[in-house]
C-alpha cells in the first residue's frame, strides 16, 4: 500500500528554523524564509503562508519538502525565479500531506546540478487534534457487477492500493464496519452529489450515468470527500487517459535534464523523464504512474523518434531540440504527434532542418533567419485545430504562402539563389 498523496506533484517551498535559516554544505547554501515560529497543520482555510527557499552559491535542479532525503512522499517546490522556490503552506494539499506524514518534523532538500543534495535543519510542526473520533472505512469501485477496493481510510488519512481506476466504472461504494450517521459527497469538477446510504447505513454508494462517465473521462480525476461536522477528508482517484487530449495535431513538452514532467494530456498518467544532456544525446524514459514502461532507457539524439501506444491509439515522440546553455539548466524539447506512420514526424523533421539552415526566409518584404522561420511556421501550425494534418496540407496551407495575402514565401540560399519555399521544400526530400 502507499499513500494516495504520492502522485500529487505539488511545488513547495518552506523555511527552516527562524533562528538558523541557512543549510550549508561543501558547495552551496539553502536559505529558507517565511516559516512561522509555530506551525500546526492543517492551516486555516483561505489563509496564506508563503515560504521561500533560495539556493545560494550553487545551481539547483529542484527543491522539495520531505521527512527524509529518500522519502517517496515529497512536496516539490515551484520555481518562481533564478534559484528561488516558493509554496503556500496553507494550501489544502500541503496540510493533507503533512498531517498524513505524522512525523511532526520535515526538512527542505535541494538537488544541485552537481548531484549534491542540500538539506535544511528540521522544521517542527504539530497536527491539529480537534477532529471527531477517527473511523476506518474502505472505498471500492464497481464495474460490471464486480467491486475492487481502491483505498482504505485508517482514521487519519487515505491509503491507496490502486488510485488508478477505469473510466467506465459503474460507481463508487464506501463500506464501514459499523452503521454511520453522516453525510458523504462525491465531486467531479465542481459538481457534487450525495452518496446514497444502504438500509443498514454501513454502505454508501453513487452510481454513474453516461454523462458522468464522459465527464470523468474528460477530467481525468474524481475527488471523493468525506464531509462531517465541517471536516473533510479527500481521496483523489485518477483516470488514465484513453487517448492524449491535446488541441491540434501535436503537443510540445520541455523537460529539464535529470528531471521529469507529468504530461497534462494524459491526465498526468504519463511521466516523461530524461537524464543528462551530454554529447548531443539524452536518455529518455516514458512511464505510466502504475509503473508501465512505454519508452524505456532509450538514448535519443535531436530529430530521432520513438513510438508508443496508449489503449488503441499510437503516438510518435520526437526529440525536436536539445538545449545546452552556459547559464541555467540544459533541457530537451519534445513533440508528440498522433499516429506512428503519419506525416507529423516528417513535418517536424522539415521544420528542424529549416531551423538549422543558413537560408534567409522571405515573407513579402520581411527577412527571417532559419530559426526565426521555423518559429513562425510552428506558430502557424499551432493554430491548426484539426487533430491531424497531412504533409500536403502542411505544405500547401502553412509552409509556402501567407495565410492572409496568399503571397508565396521565398527562400534565399547562402549562395544568393532565390527560389520559392515550395521548391526549397522539394529539394529537402
Amino acid at each position: 500500500m502507499f499513500q494516495c498523496v504520492i502522485w500529487l506533484t505539488l511545488t513547495v517551498g518552506l523555511s527552516a528554523t527562524t533562528s538558523d535559516p541557512l543549510s550549508v554544505a561543501a558547495s552551496g547554501k539553502l536559505k529558507i524564509d517565511g516559516v512561522p515560529a509555530e506551525l500546526s497543520f492543517p492551516l486555516a482555510a483561505g489563509a496564506n503562508c508563503i515560504v521561500t527557499a533560495t539556493v545560494l552559491d550553487a545551481k539547483s535542479e529542484r527543491v522539495w519538502l520531505a521527512t527524509t532525503r529518500d522519502s517517496l512522499v515529497r512536496i516539490v517546490a515551484s520555481e518562481v525565479g533564478p534559484e528561488e522556490y516558493r509554496i503556500n503552506l496553507a494550501a489544502e494539499e500541503v496540510g493533507v500531506v503533512l498531517v498524513a506524514l505524522a512525523s511532526n518534523e520535515f526538512r527542505f532538500f535541494a538537488e544541485l546540478d552537481s548531484g549534491q543534495i542540500l538539506a535544511s535543519l528540521p522544521i517542527n510542526y504539530t497536527r491539529k487534534t480537534d477532529k471527531e473520533p477517527s473511523i476506518e472505512f474502505d472505498v471500492f469501485v464497481t464495474r460490471d457487477g464486480e467491486s475492487r477496493r481502491v483505498a482504505h481510510h485508517n482514521g487519519v488519512y487515505f491509503l491507496c492500493s490502486d488510485p488508478w481506476v477505469d473510466p467506465l466504472v459503474d460507481g463508487i461504494d464506501v463500506k464501514f464496519e459499523e452503521p454511520q450517521d453522516r453525510d458523504f459527497t462525491v465531486r467531479i469538477r465542481e459538481a457534487r452529489m450525495p452518496l446514497l446510504a444502504s438500509p443498514d447505513r454501513k454502505s454508501y454508494s453513487v452510481r454513474w450515468d453516461q454523462s458522468l462517465r464522459d465527464d470523468l473521462r474528460a477530467t481525468g480525476k474524481i475527488h471523493f470527500e468525506l464531509d462531517s461536522a465541517g471536516h473533510h477528508q479527500r481521496l483523489s482517484l485518477r483516470v488514465p487517459a484513453t487517448e492524449l487530449a491535446f488541441p491540434g495535431p501535436y503537443f510540445t513538452a520541455t523537460v529539464r535534464q535529470r528531471s521529469s514532467l507529468w504530461l497534462p494530456p494524459s491526465h498526468e498518467y504519463l511521466l516523461l523523464s530524461i537524464g543528462d544532456v551530454s554529447g548531443g544525446a539524452v536518455r529518455v524514459d516514458l512511464r505510466g504512474a502504475d509503473g508501465k514502461a512505454f519508452v524505456q532507457h532509450l538514448t535519443m539524439r535531436q530529430g530521432e523518434t520513438a513510438t508508443f501506444s496508449l489503449k488503441d491509439m499510437s503516438y510518435t515522440l520526437v526529440l525536436r531540440k536539445l538545449r545546452n546553455v552556459l547559464v541555467g539548466t540544459d533541457s530537451a524539447v519534445f513533440d508528440i504527434w498522433r499516429g506512428k506512420d503519419g506525416d507529423g514526424p516528417r513535418i517536424d523533421a522539415l521544420l528542424q532542418t529549416l531551423g538549422k539552415s543558413n537560408v534567409v526566409f522571405l515573407r513579402g518584404e520581411l527577412e527571417h533567419s532559419g530559426p526565426e522561420a521555423e518559429a513562425h511556421l510552428r506558430s502557424k501550425l499551432d493554430q491548426v485545430t484539426e487533430e491531424t494534418i497531412s504533409w500536403k496540407q502542411f505544405v500547401e496551407t502553412i509552409a509556402t504562402k501567407s495565410t492572409t495575402t496568399g503571397e508565396p514565401y521565398r527562400v534565399r540560399s547562402p549562395d544568393g539563389i532565390v527560389m520559392t519555399a515550395e521548391a526549397w521544400i522539394e529539394r529537402q526530400k
